[in-house]
Parts: C-alpha cells; sequence; structure tokens
C-alpha cells in the first residue's frame, strides 16, 4: 500500500482551558513494501500517528490517501472495513483478551472472514507461530505468558490476514536482544513478501539499520528522513 499524509494536524483537550497539539502540519509519503521506522522522543507524536494511520482516530485536519483513497473523511463503517481487512496493528501493551487463548486472540482479525478466507489465514497464523516460537503456547491465556510472549501473540495477530499496512509501537520493547532479531528480521521478511508497507515506532537505535526509510518527528513535524541502501 502506498500511503501519502498531506497536511496533518492533531490536538486533544487536555481540560476546558487547554488544548494540547500533537501535529502541526505532517506530512509524509511510505511507498508500498517500504519497511520504515519513526523515531523521536516522547511526546513527539509517535504514537498519535499511529493511531491516525490506523484508522482508530481521526485528524483535526489534513489529508491521509491510502492507495489514493482519501480515508480522513470515510465514515466508521467505512473505516473499519479497512481497518479488518487491510492494517495489522502492534500495540505497545498487546492489547490482548484476558478470557481468550492465545491463538482465539490472535484470530480474531478474521473471525467474521468467508470460510475459504478463513482457512488460509489459519494456515497462516500456523506458520507465524511457529516462526515466531510460540507454536506450544495456543491454548494459554494471557495471564499465563510472560510480556515477550504476549507480544509474540499480537504480532501474529497482526500479520495474520495478509495485511498491506502494519504499524508497530515498540514492538520489540519486551523481547531480549536475541529475540528481538528474529522478530525484526521476521517482520522484514513478511514486509518484502507482502509487499506490505510497515512504520515501527521505536526508541531502540540499534535497530535502525534494518529498515529501508527512518523517520525522525520533532515538535509534532518532521525533522528528518534519511534512507539506507
Amino acid at each position: 500500500m502506498n500511503i501519502l499524509i498531506k497536511d496533518l494536524h492533531k490536538s486533544y483537550q487536555i481540560n476546558n482551558k487547554i488544548k494540547q497539539i500533537v501535529l502541526k502540519g505532517l506530512n509524509l509519503e511510505i511507498k508500498q513494501g517500504e519497511f520504515c521506522a519513526i523515531i523521536g522522543p516522547s511526546g513527539s507524536g509517535k504514537t498519535t500517528l499511529l493511531n491516525l494511520l490506523g484508522c482508530i482516530d481521526r485528524p483535526d485536519a489534513g489529508r491521509i490517501y491510502f492507495d489514493q483513497q482519501e480515508i480522513t473523511e470515510l465514515r466508521e463503517k467505512q473505516l473499519i472495513q479497512i481497518r479488518r481487512n487491510k492494517i495489522g496493528y502492534i500495540f505497545q501493551f498487546f492489547n490482548l483478551i484476558p478470557t481468550l487463548t492465545a491463538l482465539e486472540n490472535a484470530q480474531m482479525p478474521f473471525w467474521y472472514a468467508r470460510n475459504k478466507e478463513h482457512s488460509k489465514f489459519n494456515d497462516n497464523l500456523s506458520r507465524l507461530y511457529k516462526e515466531i516460537g510460540i507454536d506450544d503456547l495456543k491454548s494459554r491465556y494471557p495471564k499465563q505468558l510472560s510480556g515477550g510472549q504476549q507480544q509474540r501473540v499480537a504480532i501474529a495477530r497482526a500479520l495474520a490476514n495478509f495485511p498491506e499496512f502494519v504499524l508497530a509501537d515498540e514492538p520489540t520493547g519486551n523481547l531480549d536482544s536475541v529475540n528481538t532479531k528474529e522478530i525484526m528480521e521476521l517482520m522484514k521478511q513478511e514486509s518484502k513478501s507482502l509487499k506490505a508497507s510497515f512504520l515501527v515506532a521505536t526508541h531502540d537505535f540499534s535497530l535502525l539499520n534494518y529498515f529501508d526509510k527512518v523517520i525522525t518527528l520533532k515538535d509534532g513535524v518532521i525533522d528528518s528522513i534519511s534512507l539506507n541502501n
């Protein structure tokens, strides 16, 4: 998926008197299949940008295009379809349902898929569980998993239905260095095999060599963009 962002603004009303301005006219393009990182200090707007691109929140002003389709004015029902069919989201704090098993949590994005698609997504999920190293944890509940194991379930869930655009908020924050390397290589491999665009928010500068493009966000605008050959 090709993503184009034009003059994006977002603020939040803290109370009756204070408004926090987060994004201030942000412009960005992410090309199909690009594996991109977004970095910047806390409060620079990284998570806000991910939520806007993930169709979870709406901007105050500006436009977002997915493959030339403007999504900023779509109705909620249309946004739900985009989230369900085109976007994978790896949340910083997992967002697993405590009453569902690890497998059931990862199946959530395709619960309402047609039978043929459901079978295809389940096969892909089985592959991901083996590659991520959690194949023996499918029947466990989130409270029975470590933070790193919960993060792996969240990653498998985001990749299960062959998304065109994957958003990840600190996806390796709960993993050790060995597992971080494995997960980064898996995500990059998935990006290339699916021709899916990835935008990964991270504070770990040791990971930046994995990415095609590194976007630095500062004070709600793009401060710099660097490309890795």
